[in-house]
């Protein structure tokens, strides 16, 4: 039997276990939000395959207790996935030990973390940390709980119940933009943060996607500028993708910002964005948490809520200011690189729920 008979070992608080395993982590980064709980001390980071023998050896009794790896394998499985989304796996198995989970995990101990937590996360986020709880057991050998019928049975009945409508950040629209960019300043921040915003929505950029901009993927001509994406969120396998970025027809062209930034910051090499220190630009490359952060700190001065917004909304208002404006689902996909037309009507039920609608014909 692959999980063990559970019952034959006689559980123990995963405080004491924990105390006799190696820290565990993920690229070197501790477990994000882990908090002692009342089941003992939570796992500080993410498992190992040597740490996660030790573990299962805790739980499941018998040699046979997963199918081992090779390391060449293993490399090439740990290289599937970028480093953000391993860093959420961390996340997910924190909030699970924090419950009181153990790994490796049964279907029926998943199951159980789901019922109980669906108190405490959105369907949604439940969802996801299945499926990075699931993952982290396929990366060290073992069989995927999260695929079983037990798991997606109960998740489905947390949909059911709690609703499965996401909190999504809300679109900074282009009126909203240019005002926006017309009152940031024109110095070293100011210049950087205009060029940022600009580039950002008309190449309908993620935040990800932004950040990891290099000066060497700009190329400028005279129609406006190419942007070489090198890799995203949907193109783990770095295929790459190039998005052109017109001249703008207002006062307020992208192209012109970007070309402001470079001349202002004399960065000719390396991250397109860096961190400033006070008037000096460093060598260190943004996060993509500074960019919801540049964000929020302009939309508040707008008198918007800031807590609404993030670095997504640049994205979102990009979709749907083109959407309201008259442009064609096939445009937009191929700026922003959606895989489907499905996935940008999410953007576009709320933003047009006035615009053509029955009821407006009637009244």
């Amino acid at each position: 039997m692959i999980w063990g008979n559970h019952s034959a070992v006689k559980p123990r608080p995963w405080g004491q276990i924990h105390r006799q395993t190696p820290h565990l982590a993920i690229d070197n980064h501790p477990l994000p939000g882990a908090r002692p709980s009342d089941d003992g001390e939570c796992l500080q980071s993410i498992a190992d395959s040597e740490s996660l023998q030790l573990i299962a050896r805790e739980l499941v009794p018998g040699p046979e207790v997963r199918t081992p790896l090779p390391p060449e394998v293993t490399r090439y499985l740990r290289g599937s996935s970028s480093k953000a989304t391993r860093r959420a796996y961390a996340g997910d198995v924190a909030d699970f030990v924090c419950w009181g989970g153990r790994l490796p995990c049964d279907p029926m101990t998943l199951a159980r973390y789901v019922a109980e937590r669906a108190l405490v996360h959105r369907p949604s986020t439940l969802a996801r940390r299945v499926v990075g709880i699931g993952r982290v057991h396929v990366t060290h050998g073992f069989p995927d709980p999260s695929k079983h019928p037990l798991v997606r049975a109960v998740l489905s009945g947390v949909r059911r119940e709690h609703g499965a409508s996401q909190r999504r950040a809300a679109p900074l629209l282009l009126r909203e933009l240019l005002a926006v960019v017309a009152a940031l300043p024109n110095d070293l921040r100011g210049t950087r943060d205009r060029a940022l915003l600009l580039l950002g929505f008309a190449g309908g950029l993620r935040r990800s996607e932004i950040v990891q901009l290099d000066v060497d993927d700009l190329r400028f001509g005279p129609e406006g500028l190419k942007v070489c994406l090198k890799r995203s969120k949907t193109d783990q396998e770095q295929l790459g993708r190039t998005i052109a970025v017109p001249y703008g027809r207002t006062s307020v062209c992208p192209v012109a910002a970007v070309k402001a930034w470079l001349v202002a910051s004399a960065v000719i090499e390396g991250a397109l964005f860096p961190t400033l220190m006070g008037r000096r630009v460093t060598a260190r490359r943004m996060s993509d948490q500074v960019v919801s952060l540049i964000v929020k700190e302009q939309v508040s001065k707008l008198g918007l809520e800031p807590a609404a917004y993030s670095g997504h909304s640049l994205r979102a208002g990009f979709v749907t200011s083109a959407a309201q404006a008259g442009v064609g689902f096939l445009m937009i996909q191929q700026q922003t690189g959606h895989r489907s037309v499905s996935m940008l009507s999410r953007y576009l039920r709320v933003s047009n729920l006035f615009e053509g609608n029955a009821a407006g014909a009637l009244l």
